[in-house]
């Protein structure tokens, strides 16, 4: 299915909703067939475009296969998965449902893809700064620019939140 291409009479949407009646049947889409399966795909070039949907459905049929998507998500990053939207927007949701085992993967980014998933998906900002901390503070050595990327990221939001309070202040 998903080597199948959009046309007039299939829609991307059409391949979507085959691809979840496959989900439906737990009895044959084990845990060990969605590895295979999401291995294979991984190996396509170009990825498919659903990729990333497919390992959604599987995380979410699987939880078990968490470590797994982790070496998944590893791989993505040496193919530059930002370099297709849809798969990079997958990605990043990928690594908010995976939290807290995507932080480690999410540092290994450029750092400008950091920044970028980071202003994508708020959420991930603290969980990572945390983690970032964590390492250092055990005596890990923790990459410079993912801190300074991390805490930029999370600047904006603290500036707005102190703007937003002198609004109001300036208001009554």
């Amino acid at each position: 299915l998903h080597k199948l291409s959009a046309t007039n009479q299939l829609t991307i949407k059409k391949i979507a909703e085959a691809i979840s009646l496959c989900f439906d049947q737990k009895e044959i889409f084990t845990k060990q067939v969605l590895a295979v399966v999401l291995q294979q795909l991984l190996d396509q070039n170009p990825l498919p475009t659903l990729y990333m949907r497919t390992v959604l459905l599987s995380l979410k049929l699987s939880p078990g296969l968490t470590d797994f998507v982790m070496g998944i998500l590893q791989r993505l990053i040496s193919k530059q998965v930002w370099s297709k939207p849809t798969l990079w927007e997958g990605f990043i949701k990928c690594c908010k449902q995976t939290l807290p085992k995507s932080r480690a993967v999410l540092i290994q980014l450029p750092p400008n893809r950091l920044s970028e998933a980071i202003r994508s998906c708020p959420e991930l900002g603290q969980p990572l700064l945390e983690f970032l901390e964590d390492q250092q503070g055990r005596g890990f050595k923790v990459p410079t620019q993912a801190f300074h990327v991390v805490r930029e990221a999370l600047q904006p939001k603290a500036t707005e939140a102190s703007e937003g309070g002198k609004t109001e202040e300036s208001m009554q």
